[in-house]
């Protein structure tokens, strides 16, 4: 059931076995990407998705992710939410930049998660992954009741 206000963050997230903890990456408004080896969730009102992957693919998504770390946010990508044009973070000769959403989607491409070939846009709205996922993922608001699988927050 989708919620009922806009998502507006999303992180991802490797949980440990039988704990609320684990690596996490993202990036908050105007910082770096970040990752937290020990993330702890503990909030009630956030919602997991689960994703199955193969150990393949959840290594091409923590090496997508190793490289985007301490890279800057995507500013003018995320104002331009409030345009009809959108912003790409990956412009020719520039570092290339991200806001939370964009982040998820480039990594979860580098895993090749969606089938061989297949890109979905990066340059999303947090509330789209959201949306764009429900075909493959499992909502849970607990990220330890589906053991072993990637979990991220939205």
């Amino acid at each position: 059931e989708a919620p009922k206000r806009p998502i507006i963050h999303c992180e991802l997230f490797f949980p440990e076995h039988d704990k609320l903890s684990g690596a996490a990456y993202g990036i908050f408004f105007n910082g770096l990407v970040w990752k937290n080896g020990n993330k702890k969730y503990s909030r009630k009102n956030y919602l997991f998705k689960t994703l199955k992957m193969t150990k393949a693919q959840k290594q091409n998504t923590i090496v997508f992710l190793d490289a985007q770390v301490g890279k800057s946010f995507n500013l003018l990508g995320y104002v331009s939410f409030l345009t009809p044009c959108k912003v790409s973070g990956n412009l020719p000769g520039f570092e290339r930049k991200f806001y939370c959403s964009q982040l998820v989607m480039g990594a979860l491409n580098a895993s090749g998660v969606f089938g061989k070939g297949v890109t979905m846009l990066e340059d999303v709205h947090p509330h789209a992954v959201f949306d764009q996922l429900t075909n493959i993922t499992t909502a849970t608001s607990h990220p330890v009741r589906l053991r072993g699988k990637l979990k991220f927050i939205l």
